[in-house]
C-alpha cells in the first residue's frame, strides 16, 4: 500500500490537470479547437505568479489571480486576431481545423523561445507562502498542498455557478450543444467563442500557478502538462466537463500510485489505460458518440481525394534539389555551417512529406517524432 504522501501527491496532480482539462474542453466545446499552446499558458501562468509574487512582493493569491487575467487577456486577443482570421481562410475545407491546430503549434513553440529568452532555460523555485505542515497519522501534508485542493474546489464551484447561474453560462451551454439554433435565438456565437477561448487560457495559468511552490517550473514544463491533460480528456471524453474532471482525477492518482511502484515507466500505463478506453469506449467515458450523416448532407466534409496522395512533382524537384546540394555542396565550400542547413533542410522536407501523406488520410499523427527518434536509434545501433 503507498503512503499517505504518494496519494496527496495524487491529489495535487490531479488538481492541475482537472483545471487543465476543464480549460481545454470548454474551448474546445464552443470552437471545435484543439488548443495545443494551452501547455504553454500554464508555463507562462506559473512564471507570472512567479514574478508576481518573488520579484514585486504580491500576495500569491493576488498574483494567481493577476496571471489568470492576463493569459485571459492574450487568449481573447490569440482568438480574435489569429485563430478566427485562419478558420475563416480555410472555410469548409476538410483539413481546415488542422491548419487552425497546427497554428496553435507553432504558437507553442513561439512562447517556449519567448519564456526561454526572456526567462532563461534553467529552473526556478519559490518558497511557499504557506509555511507548515499538517499531520494525517505518520505523514504530513503541507499547506501548500491544502490550498492546492481547496483552491481548486472553490474554482469548480464557481464554474459551476457561472454555467449554471448567469446568462453568459447559460449562452455557453447553448452554443456548445448547438451552434447553428444558439445563433437563431439571438446568442452572440463569436463572443462566446471569445469569452470561452480567455476562460480556458485563464484556467491553464491558474493551474501552472497554484503548484509554483511545489515544483520547479522553466519553459518546457508546458508540453507534459498538455500530454497530460489531452490524455485525460480522451478518457474522459472530448466536449464534457464531467469527463474532464473523472480523466484528471483518474491520472493523478494513477501516475502517482503506479510511478511509486515503476518509476519513470507510469507513462506506460497510462498509455495502456488510454488505448483500452478507445476501443471499449471510443468517444470517452462521458463523452456522446457522433452520429453519422447521410451523403451530402449539411457540414459533411467532402470525401478526400486519394489521387492527391501521391507527392507533386514539385515536392520531389525540391527533395531531389537538395539532395543534390548536399553532395555537391562540400566541394564549392568548405563552410560546414551551409552544409548542416542543407542536411537539416533535407531531413524536414522528408519528415514533411510523410506527415503530409498521412493528413491526406484525414488522420493527424503526434507520433510523427517519436517514429524519427526510433528510426535515429536503430540507425545508430545498426550503424
Amino acid at each position: 500500500m503507498p503512503p499517505t504522501e504518494i496519494w496527496v501527491n495524487g491529489l495535487v496532480l490531479s488538481c492541475i490537470y482537472m483545471t487543465m482539462a476543464s480549460g481545454l474542453v470548454l474551448i474546445f466545446s464552443i470552437t471545435r479547437l484543439l488548443n495545443w499552446s494551452h501547455g504553454q499558458f500554464y508555463m507562462i501562468g506559473a512564471y507570472g505568479a512567479y514574478f508576481s509574487f518573488v520579484s514585486l512582493g504580491l500576495p500569491f493569491l493576488l498574483s494567481l489571480i493577476l496571471s489568470g487575467l492576463a493569459m485571459c487577456a492574450i487568449g481573447i486577443i490569440l482568438q480574435q486576431f489569429i485563430l478566427r482570421p485562419i478558420a475563416k481562410s480555410v472555410g469548409r475545407q476538410v483539413l481546415g481545423p488542422v491548419f487552425v491546430g497546427v497554428a496553435t503549434i507553432a504558437l507553442s513553440m513561439l512562447l517556449e523561445g519567448a519564456a526561454t529568452l526572456f526567462f532563461g532555460a534553467f529552473p526556478r523555485g519559490m518558497n511557499s507562502p504557506f509555511k507548515g505542515v499538517v499531520a494525517i497519522g505518520k505523514a504530513g501534508v503541507s499547506y501548500q498542498q491544502i490550498f492546492v485542493v481547496v483552491f481548486t474546489i472553490v474554482l469548480f464551484a464557481v464554474m459551476y455557478l457561472v454555467l449554471n447561474k448567469t446568462r453568459a453560462g447559460l449562452a455557453t451551454r447553448a452554443t456548445a450543444q448547438d451552434r447553428h439554433t444558439a445563433g437563431l435565438y439571438g446568442i452572440k456565437v463569436s463572443r462566446i467563442g471569445l469569452l470561452v477561448m480567455g476562460i480556458g487560457c485563464s484556467l491553464a495559468a491558474l493551474a501552472g500557478g497554484i503548484v509554483t511552490p511545489l515544483f520547479s517550473i522553466d519553459p518546457f514544463i508546458g508540453s507534459q502538462a498538455l500530454f497530460m491533460t489531452v490524455l485525460a480528456i480522451v478518457i474522459g471524453g472530448l466536449g464534457s466537463l464531467i469527463g474532464a474532471i473523472l480523466g484528471g482525477l483518474i491520472l493523478g492518482f494513477l501516475g502517482s500510485v503506479v510511478s511509486y511502484y515503476i518509476t519513470y515507466f507510469y507513462e506506460i500505463a497510462l498509455f495502456g489505460l488510454v488505448v483500452l478506453v478507445l476501443l471499449v469506449r471510443p468517444q470517452g467515458l462521458f463523452g456522446q458518440a457522433e452520429t453519422g450523416q447521410a451523403a451530402g448532407s449539411p457540414g459533411q466534409s467532402p470525401p478526400m481525394n486519394l489521387v492527391t496522395l501521391a507527392p507533386g512533382k514539385h515536392t520531389l524537384t525540391v527533395v531531389a534539389g537538395l539532395v543534390v546540394a548536399i553532395f555537391c555542396e562540400p566541394a564549392v565550400t568548405s563552410n560546414n555551417f551551409i552544409l548542416s542547413l542543407f542536411i537539416s533542410a533535407a531531413v524536414w522536407s522528408i519528415a514533411t512529406m510523410g506527415f503530409g501523406l498521412i493528413l491526406r488520410t484525414g488522420q493527424f499523427s503526434l507520433g510523427q517524432a517519436g517514429i524519427m527518434g526510433l528510426g535515429a536509434y536503430f540507425s545508430g545501433i545498426l550503424g
